[in-house]
């Protein structure tokens, strides 16, 4: 699996335009296949940050994502407005937060959350 994380910045006055043409894609990007998440969020509006988090089940549906002619239009439109700040991490060993490998690890949560 890979992880698309990071921050897009823009001029703020144009963050809210630049976060409406990004999650205009959002339907159809999770319908792709290999598309496990794709999200998002304001960030700063007054930096001008979004955020974005997305996962794909591999190399190979990210690079038919990213050669979608949508994304290409969407790259022209704004390729001397924002700045891309992702990057990928590839994780397969995922498990749900609170799944430790470590039993102190739980149980240190766990000490934290008592009340006295």
């Amino acid at each position: 699996m890979l992880i698309v994380a990071g921050t897009i910045a823009t001029d703020p006055d144009l963050v809210d335009d630049l976060l409406a043409d990004l999650c205009a894609g959002i339907a159809s990007s999770l319908a792709e296949e290999g598309c496990e998440a794709y999200h998002f969020a304001m960030e700063d509006r007054a930096a001008g940050h979004v955020l974005t988090f997305q996962a794909w089940r591999d190399e190979r549906a990210l690079a038919l994502h990213l050669a979608r002619p949508e994304l290409g239009q969407l790259v022209a439109r704004w390729q001397d407005r924002f700045d891309v700040r992702t990057r990928i991490y590839e994780g397969d060993a995922v498990r749900p937060v609170g799944e430790w490998r470590d039993p102190s690890n739980r149980r240190l949560v766990e000490y934290s959350r008592k009340s006295d």
